[in-house]
């Protein structure tokens, strides 16, 4: 029986070649170290799969453009033959390994690497010059002898660029699913490996010298860095990346110098036009080092002279291609429009407009410049990125101009620094993958003439709805939305829909609002814009979740986020948003541990990314510290409070309503440590921030005035508490309606003060009314057994009588605290021991 062909045992014969042992497999074959007794030497012995079809010619056709090619860089061959149906080449012998094993034997430094690819690349080079293509180069099939020698191999998808006596069919890409570190080669699909093959073959296309340029430097990519340049688990999506130049950044701490980056980059371009025009080119590039001047002299002094020549030149380059942000932002932010903008505000909201203007025109000069040096200095990104991170940079430019236009006209000034601090954030500039994910400007200049008009339009309805100008807001964006959608651009449709559903939600239209940002979502998903998407799912995690008390679907929502920013690369700061929203649905359900772990992740997060100088770093602190209030950490959460409201003045001034949350906060804090007196002070604080800037019926003056009542309550100055509850309850149920969830608070404040001046029967009404807004919305079990707790003493004072009933509210409130408990709200502990010593008396 004839021995299996990829088994052949040690003294087979296979023509004239004697087989000594089985060194190797492939896509096409398997490899036999093999001696040619008429020639005495040993040889490589390559025998081709069975049942290949039309791959038989295409072995020959490997020989014989081997054969055509003496480099000392190219495996040499020597014979083609058949072994019954099936075909072998003999080929020279390497004692060694192949490049990929090379790589992985032990850490490379990148001038070693680059030696080996040299030696490759001149291989290729002389391939090239016999008229072949590689078609599949990679680490795979290029051997390292022992002596040092390199060798490329295994022409075997290779055609000559001039054949065309066998045509072969149509290439057609593979399917989704095909993985793209897979080995097949099969002719029905696309032949090759596809990690490592150029756009243009991937797309079905015939390939020729610059198609190889592009594998030669995706081994190179990979072989200085570790991974490869683009990301994608399979053809598709590695094919889509390659087309958006989505090169991926330096490993941290990478000794790659930028000149050989900057080669490398050069033969990764998507249209084989744009790279090298040949490998000796290619590698003239990689074997150009930088000229380093050579001083003379000794010791320190040569030293400081050298450092000091190379910052004047990188300085003296930078200049030369990477200067100009600061004069293209003085034609939006100068001294004529601050100016203007400090005389159209009010004295106390102009400080803290002006620092978060000037802070945000910092930060743009200075990524804008980081942006520019990384391709145009440093190399170490693509023009197409440096492309799209411009255009990032010019949107948030009309942004901050259409605000600074706005408020120089006198529109606004109640909301300034409200409107300065929501500018939109410049960290997605910087973020690559988010970028590469949306369409750039399209080539025709009417229809980028028509979006930027569409763009400035945009940024004056977004600093509109900024600056409280909801009306107009809303019909501007209205307008926009319609022309958009006309004109087909989709994404500046979902944008238009956001300032939409912004002022909807602004101007206290939840339901349409709710509707409208489930809309922009669903938009932004289409459009490929998982930013804008994740911004959308995170406002109904927040609306909807803590706001309107539906928790379920408000984590379903930031679910949604979380897989739109794993889609866009990851936004830090969005994240943070998503994690503060989760962790106030956590909070209002009582799972305070949950709360505090999202809280403190939103925290560390912010800090790594050097953002805890910002109004989100105060609102996450402001979660941490209620977490840490409900778990019993009165102390930590009073130090945590007071970390945010001293950030919050000094990003914002004295007077902005931010400032009073902060107060709000401390003033419970105090409390919760039996030091009523300093928290009815800072309440106080609050309430006259409030009063000063907010219209007379806002919700958030009620606010105050009810933790005005709890304060005067714990003094036992019941009389003025009572009245600065029915206050705010008044005030709360105009903007909030009767069954406004938070109204719970007032009510229960209400007929705490009742009590204390006893009068426990009209304390029953309210505190009935509050259980059963809590009851409806499933708040904090602990606020539920308070209520409960409440009613059951007011209902036996009122009358011993209905002692029953009073019990069985004292044992539910008890089941609350003991559920509190259970869920990390240590502060219950105290409360839960107060309702059994009553139930214990009664």
């Amino acid at each position: 029986m004839e021995p299996a062909w990829d088994a052949l045992p040690r003294g087979a014969l296979v023509g004239r070649y004697l087989v000594l042992e089985r060194i190797g497999q492939g896509g096409m074959g398997v490899v036999y170290s093999a001696f040619d007794p008429q020639l005495d030497r040993r040889i490589a012995l390559k025998l081709l799969r069975p049942g290949r079809g039309p791959l038989g010619p295409r072995l020959v056709r490997e020989a014989r453009l081997m054969a055509q090619v003496s480099h000392p860089d190219v495996i040499a061959v020597y014979d083609v033959g058949t072994l019954g149906d099936r075909l072998f080449i003999a080929m020279e012998h390497v004692e060694g390994q192949t490049l990929k094993s090379w790589l992985k034997g032990r850490p490379r430094t990148a001038r070693e690497v680059v030696a080996v690819f040299l030696r490759a690349g001149a291989g290729l080079a002389a391939a090239h010059a016999a008229g072949v293509v590689h078609r599949d180069f990679k680490p795979d099939n290029v051997l390292v002898g022992k002596d040092g020698r390199v060798r490329v191999t295994d022409f075997g998808v290779a055609r000559l660029a001039w054949e065309d006596d066998q045509p072969a069919a149509p290439a057609t890409p593979p399917p989704p699913s095909a993985h793209l570190f897979s080995d097949t080669n099969n002719a029905a699909v696309i032949v090759g490996s596809p990690a490592y093959l150029a756009p243009e073959i991937l797309d079905g296309k015939e390939a020729d010298a610059r198609s190889d340029l592009f594998s030669f430097c995706v081994a190179l990519y990979e072989g200085l860095y570790g991974e490869r340049p683009f990301a994608g688990g399979d053809v598709f999506k590695l094919r889509a990346q390659i087309k958006l130049g989505a090169v991926r950044e330096p490993p941290k701490g990478s000794a790659v110098p930028a000149y050989l980056r900057r080669a490398v980059l050069s033969g990764l371009r998507a249209s084989p036009s744009s790279r090298c025009a040949s490998m000796n080119e290619l590698l003239a590039a990689l074997s150009r080092a930088p000229q380093r001047r050579r001083l003379r002299g000794l010791g320190l002094a040569a030293g400081a002279l050298a450092f000091v020549s190379a910052v004047v030149l990188i300085e003296r380059r930078r200049g030369a291609v990477c200067r100009g942000a600061d004069a293209r932002l003085a034609t939006v932010w100068n001294d004529g429009r601050r100016a203007a903008v400090k005389r159209a505000l009010p004295e106390s909201a102009w400080e803290g407009t002006a620092r978060l203007f000037d802070d945000y025109a910092q930060r743009w000069v200075s990524m804008r410049t980081e942006a520019c040096e990384a391709t145009q200095v440093r190399g170490e990104q693509s023009a197409l990125l440096l492309d799209l991170k411009m255009e990032c940079f010019e949107r948030k430019l009309a942004d901050l101009s259409a605000l600074s236009e706005l408020l120089a006209a006198g529109v606004g000034k109640a909301k300034a620094t409200d409107a300065a601090a929501a500018l939109p954030a410049l960290d997605d500039c910087a973020n690559g993958l988010a970028l590469r994910a949306h369409a750039s400007l399209p080539d025709d200049p009417a229809a980028r003439k028509r979006i930027g008009a569409l763009r400035v339009q945009l940024a004056k309805a977004n600093a509109l709805v900024s600056a409280g100008d909801d009306a107009h807001a809303l019909e501007l964006a209205q307008q926009i939305r319609a022309g958009t959608s006309a004109a087909g651009y989709a994404s500046l449709t979902a944008e238009a829909e956001w300032i939409v559903a912004r002022a909807m939600t602004q101007s206290g239209d939840l339901h349409a609002a709710e509707a409208a940002t489930h809309q922009v979502a669903i938009d932004a998903e289409r459009a490929g814009d998982d930013e804008l998407a994740a911004t959308a799912w995170i406002s109904l995690a927040w609306d909807v979740g803590h706001r309107q008390g539906r928790a379920e679907e408000g984590r379903l929502w930031a679910s949604y986020a979380g897989a739109a920013l794993e889609r866009a690369g990851g936004v830090d700061s969005l994240e943070a948003l998503r994690l503060r929203a989760l962790g106030f649905i956590d909070y209002d359900q009582g799972k305070l541990d949950d709360a505090l772990a999202g809280f403190r992740r939103a925290q560390a997060l912010l800090e790594r990314r050097k953002l805890s100088n910002s109004t989100l770093y105060a609102l996450v602190l402001e979660g941490v510290g209620i977490s840490l209030e409900g778990q019993g950490k009165a102390e930590a959460a009073l130090a945590v409070h007071e970390r945010s409201l001293a950030l919050r003045k000094a990003l914002l001034g004295p007077d902005h309503p931010h400032v009073a949350f902060a107060e709000d906060q401390l003033s419970s804090d105090l409390l919760a440590l039996g030091r009523p007196k300093e928290a009815l002070l800072h309440v106080q604080r609050g309430l006259a921030i409030r009063e000063k800037a907010l219209p007379a019926d806002s919700p958030f003056i009620a606010f105050s005035l009810s933790r005005i009542g709890f304060a005067l309550h714990a003094l036992q100055r019941d009389e003025e508490a009572l009245d600065s509850h029915r206050r705010a309850l008044a005030l709360a149920e105009r903007r909030l309606g009767p069954q406004g969830r938070d109204l719970a608070f007032m009510l229960q404040g209400i007929g705490e003060d009742l009590r204390g001046l006893r009068k426990p029967l009209e304390a029953i009404a309210p505190l009935e009314r509050a259980l059963a807004l809590r009851e409806r919305y499933a708040v904090d079990a602990a606020l539920l057994g308070d209520t409960r707790f409440e009613l059951a003493q007011a209902i036996l004072e009122a009358n011993p009588l209905e002692r029953e009933r009073a019990r069985a509210l004292g044992l539910l409130a008890a089941a609350d605290y003991e559920r509190a408990i259970a869920r990390g709200e240590r502060e219950a502990q105290t409360r839960d021991q107060r309702v059994g010593a009553w139930l214990a008396l009664h």
